[in-house]
């Protein structure tokens, strides 16, 4: 998943090089949004720690 983030950003980096710039926001946005899922999903994984 971690992947997908940073080629989703990649792409969107490669579309303002391109002048592409409604594209880029749109996948800038996408990027965030997975990027923010991911975040939550791992903040809030409960840790099985036995101490």
């Amino acid at each position: 998943m971690m992947s997908l983030l940073f080629l989703v950003f990649l792409v969107a980096m490669i579309c303002v090089l391109t002048k592409k710039k409604s594209l880029a926001y749109a996948l800038f946005t996408v990027g965030m949004v997975l990027s923010l899922f991911w975040l939550n999903h791992h903040a809030t994984d409960p840790l099985s720690i036995l101490l």
